[in-house]
């Protein structure tokens, strides 16, 4: 396991169709994070644990029976989560996580914001 930049190394590339995979399931992970009626607020390549099976990048065959069953994508650090059965539906929130280049435009303009934060 390793976050997003963790695992960035020179001259090192990952295949396209492992990243449109990966691409896929964080969209997933935060679909069901939003249907629990969570907000994440800070989510980021700090925050995404690739899970990859012990595979390396370069050696990774998408064809090779179960390559696919141990490999996904974890979210982490729900410090700023926000829990929304706590809330009225029709509350939004506004601050600001400080979290250069990963804000949506709402927090960083100083406006209201509710799954913004998640889908920018």
């Amino acid at each position: 396991r390793g976050s997003v930049p963790a695992r960035r190394r020179v001259g090192e590339r990952m295949d396209e169709v492992l990243v449109m995979y990966y691409a896929i399931e964080l969209l997933r992970v935060v679909e069901n994070l939003h249907a629990a009626r969570f907000l994440h607020a800070d989510i980021k390549p700090d925050n995404v644990l690739l899970l990859n099976g012990g595979d390396a990048w370069r050696d990774w065959a998408g064809r090779r029976p179960g390559c696919w069953r141990e490999k996904g994508v974890a979210l982490i650090d729900f410090g700023c989560a926000v829990d929304l059965a706590q809330y009225d539906a029709r509350v939004a929130f506004v601050g600001d996580v400080g979290t250069e280049g990963f804000r949506c435009a709402e927090m960083v303009e100083g406006r209201p914001w509710t799954f913004q934060c998640d889908t920018h």
